[in-house]
């Protein structure tokens, strides 16, 4: 069932976020009793999103960067999914950087009871989009901590459905996965 429009707004007090539950349980915990924390330490910027006015889900972004090895840097560009079509000119500048810029999704939550309508992945394209056209600095990825602490709960299937693709095992419940922000094709 495809929802209603998407409203963004960035929130720097999580007293509008009280009642919100995703129905993971340790994630409602951070919500209600460390987000605030990290908002005043300036770990990450959060944003609501509404939803005919009520609170859909929430989202916390942060600057990150994506380390890669050459060898990776090439499996990145060759990637069976969503490979990045580099122009051959700009291949070996590419493959030879140690890190790349990125814009990490540090917290993304859907209402427990609007899971299942497609609001994660329209709020992933927005931040793309955003990371597309911000002007302040260069950004080539979007990346995530997927929490991963049980099947379950398991984030790393919806990311994957969504073009994101495993770089490595996080910590013990979570798994670092990226996702190119540009195609290059038509980009040079």
């Amino acid at each position: 069932m495809e929802v209603g429009p998407l409203e963004f707004s960035a929130i720097s007090n999580t007293e509008c976020l009280s009642s919100f539950k995703c129905g993971i349980d340790e994630m409602d915990g951070y919500i209600h009793q460390k987000l605030q924390d990290s908002i005043n330490a300036k770990f990450c910027k959060a944003f609501s999103v509404r939803l005919e006015g009520t609170i859909a889900a929430f989202f916390a972004l942060n600057f990150d960067s994506l380390e890669l090895d050459y060898q990776e840097a090439f499996d990145v560009i060759h990637r069976e999914k969503n490979p990045i079509d580099i122009k051959l000119e700009f291949e070996e500048a590419f493959k030879d950087k140690h890190s790349y810029p990125a814009l990490e999704i540090s917290f993304l939550a859907v209402c427990e009871k609007l899971h299942h309508n497609h609001i994660g992945a329209r709020i992933v394209d927005e931040i793309i989009k955003v990371a597309q056209n911000q002007s302040i600095a260069g950004c080539q990825f979007i990346t995530v901590m997927a929490y991963d602490p049980n099947p379950k709960d398991s984030a790393v299937g919806f990311y994957k459905k969504i073009g994101f693709s495993i770089l490595k095992k996080g910590s013990k419940d979570t798994v670092r996965m990226y996702k190119p922000v540009f195609i290059y094709s038509d980009e040079f």
